[in-house]
């Protein structure tokens, strides 16, 4: 009797060990594949990185490129407009008009500090009408 346990028990362990050394390869080879799987999506990534620094890199080139331009039209249109007053301040003296030129000056200073000032209090009215951000 004993014999014939060990006999029965034989091939159930043995059908047991083999059904636990398949599922072990299986989840070896899903482990495999987990892996791969990530490998891949680490070079993806990778990839993706890359071409947005590029992206990056190359808006950045023409953000400055037009910002070169555009400083380089104002700076033509500063010279213009100093081309203008000097000239119109030349012809003035010339014809020694020199309390016209006064008041001039002092219509700009006045209207010039006057927008400066309602400026600075608009923004200051609008800074504190803003809720806080959180």
């Amino acid at each position: 009797m004993i014999g014939s346990q060990r006999e029965e028990n034989v091939p159930v362990s043995l059908h047991l060990a083999e059904s636990i050394l398949a599922n072990q390869a299986k989840e070896i080879e899903l482990r495999k594949q987990a892996e791969e799987n990530k490998k891949q999506s680490l070079k993806y990534d990778y990839d993706l990185a890359k071409q947005s620094l590029q992206v990056q890199l190359e808006d950045r080139r023409e953000q400055r490129a037009h910002q070169k331009v555009l400083w380089k039209w104002f700076m033509w249109f500063g010279a213009f407009l100093i081309l203008i007053t000097s000239g119109f301040v030349c012809w003035a003296l010339y014809l020694d008009k020199e309390a016209f030129l006064l008041e001039i000056i002092r219509i700009l200073f006045y209207g010039g500090s006057g927008f400066c000032a309602g400026i600075s209090l608009n923004k200051m009215k609008k800074n504190d009408s803003e809720p806080p951000q959180e």
